[in-house]
């Protein structure tokens, strides 16, 4: 490849794996939380409990079987390598104290001879995992590997965070872990949150539009954003290339009705802000760059 050719190819701008960052707040910076004392106490007298639970179904066949035949459910073993383990343990607990009753796992707690949970570690479990379930859930769609974008990320981080706002308001046990895990949120989102390539391909998404945030002012620079790249984009009507070969007889096909809908709403939205009024071609060209061209999140 000669030298000049290199100025042909331009690489995506660099980002951080959303997934693995998110998964690491979730798990090694939210241990910061037991700087708090009241929440240290609490916690790790709950988490001891419930690793001698799952160390003992672990360990012995005679244990496990007896779990099973009083919860109807065997314990889900930790396993660090895998996200959101130690949500789907504690919630695992949860389940069967629901389904069979705190007498089941009181029994199976005697049998083996380790300690019962009292209720105010059941409380706390219980926010824990209310906790983190949003946080799982956000996992969860962001390491989907078909129909996630870019354009996912903003709107699956923004409303982690008023969720985690929501919670907060009602937590009794873990304020400290909701706060340590907001800070840790703002600190490794918080230039995404800024960019306005980010704003622009979540809007420019049916799915999620203007919907996702009342910010005006991220609305507006992703507007921006979109307005002053439809006006630089090159108008290339179809059918103008001479090409004869089958990918350029079949171009036409691949400008979609959705995306074209989907620029005239852009442009309807750049009315109320910004007083743009028309669809044009590059109109949704620029569409499809932004929402075809950007690399998904798991490849982040």
């Amino acid at each position: 490849m000669d030298e000049d050719d290199c100025s042909e190819y331009q690489l995506p701008k660099h980002h951080q794996c959303a997934c693995h960052t998110l998964n690491l707040i979730s798990t090694v910076d939210a241990t910061k939380a037991n700087s708090n004392e009241t929440y240290k106490k609490v916690s790790r007298a709950a988490s001891a409990k419930c690793w001698a639970l799952w160390n003992k179904s672990g360990r012995s066949t005679i244990a496990a079987e007896l779990i099973k035949r009083e919860c109807k459910l065997q314990l889900i073993r930790l396993n660090d390598t895998r996200w959101n383990s130690l949500f789907l343990e504690v919630e695992h607990v949860l389940r069967i104290i629901k389904d069979s009753g705190e007498g089941a796992i009181r029994a199976v707690a005697i049998a083996l001879k380790v300690p019962m949970l009292n209720p105010a570690e059941l409380a706390f479990l219980t926010e824990f995992v209310a906790t983190m379930s949003p946080i799982s859930k956000a996992l969860n769609i962001m390491q989907t590997e078909a129909d996630v974008h870019m354009g996912w990320l903003m709107p699956t981080i923004t409303l982690l965070t008023v969720k985690l706002g929501h919670l907060r308001l009602s937590s009794k046990f873990c304020q400290p872990l909701i706060d340590v895990i907001q800070g840790r949120i703002q600190r490794q989102f918080g230039p995404m949150l800024a960019d306005p390539e980010l704003i622009a391909a979540a809007i420019l998404l049916p799915k999620f539009r203007i919907s996702w945030t009342s910010n005006e002012d991220m609305l507006k620079l992703g507007l921006d954003y979109i307005k002053t790249h439809l006006e630089q984009e090159p108008v290339q009507l179809p059918g103008n290339n001479s090409s004869s070969s089958e990918d350029n007889y079949f171009s036409v096909m691949k400008t979609n009705i959705q995306e074209f809908h989907t620029a005239r709403w852009v442009l309807g939205q750049q009315c109320h802000y910004n007083g743009c009024s028309q669809v044009s071609p590059c109109s949704v060209q620029f569409v499809v760059k932004v929402k075809h061209t950007l690399a998904c999140l798991s490849s982040m």
